[in-house]
């Protein structure tokens, strides 16, 4: 129980420690990639982690780091959880030559969007 605790301690800043935590994408590193080859990326922001605490029965305590994000429309190929402020995804190949909206989907079913957070190219430069 206590690894729970400090769990949620480390994705709720102090001064909203009982709100909902704050759920951001500020950036995608790098912000293109090859329309040939997947991607992998760092998507930067917050990412709060969804925790569920039983005291009465330990085993019904969770953690929850299952996001979702999609780029352009298409589902990113894997989505792993970093840390509080980092998520990595692997962008699929075949995205369209152009800019492309990155959305993060929470596992508590919030969202956010970055237009044009990632721009598919042809040539790196």
């Amino acid at each position: 129980m206590m690894r729970l605790r400090l769990l949620w301690l480390l994705c709720c800043p102090l001064s909203a420690c009982g709100e909902t935590p704050v759920l951001e994408l500020r950036g995608v590193e790098p912000p293109r990639g090859l329309v040939s080859v997947a991607t992998q990326v760092t998507l930067l922001g917050r990412f709060p982690l969804d925790v569920s605490v039983s005291y009465q029965d330990e085993s019904r305590s969770e953690v929850n780091a299952d996001y979702a994000v999609h780029i352009g429309g298409r589902a990113a190929a894997s989505v792993t959880w970093a840390e509080v402020t980092a998520l990595i995804a692997v962008v699929p190949a075949g995205l369209a030559l152009g800019a492309h909206d990155v959305e993060v989907g929470a596992p508590d079913g919030r969202s956010v969007a970055l237009p044009a957070g990632f721009t598919a190219v042809d040539v790196l430069r």
